[in-house]
């Protein structure tokens, strides 16, 4: 393994920076559509001082949270932000989250028609 490893990185060239550029500003515009499965990323933020009696985790005094989409949902909103337009196609559940992530996806342009609502999927 470690030999094909280095010979990928023997033939490794740098990319040329004005060819990548043009790869950039071609997204702009461009239709894309992403099918996958979208989830909603929690992220909860705070600081640790002590470690719990009852088991080794760490007890964490809560300062913020935040939510964004991930899975497909982050390969939708990373396109969207290159500029391209973007159809989600990923089933959600029927509660807030789905909400959640609909909402998120609609505030960075990506177009969320294809989103299917299951009744049965939390």
């Amino acid at each position: 393994m470690l030999n094909a490893t280095a010979k990928l990185m023997q033939d490794f060239e740098e990319p040329d920076e004005a060819a990548v550029l043009q790869l950039l500003r071609d997204f702009i515009g461009r239709r894309i559509v992403v099918i996958g499965d979208a989830m909603l990323d929690h992220y909860i933020t705070g600081s640790v001082n002590r470690i719990s009696p009852e088991a080794p985790v760490p007890v964490i005094e809560f300062s913020e949270e935040h939510h964004t989409i991930g899975g497909a949902g982050n390969v939708a909103k990373c396109a969207a932000a290159l500029g391209a337009q973007v159809e989600l196609i990923a089933v959600i559940g029927s509660d807030t989250s789905g909400e959640k992530l609909k909402s998120i996806a609609k505030d960075r342009g990506i177009h969320v028609d294809g989103l299917l609502i299951d009744q049965s999927r939390p």
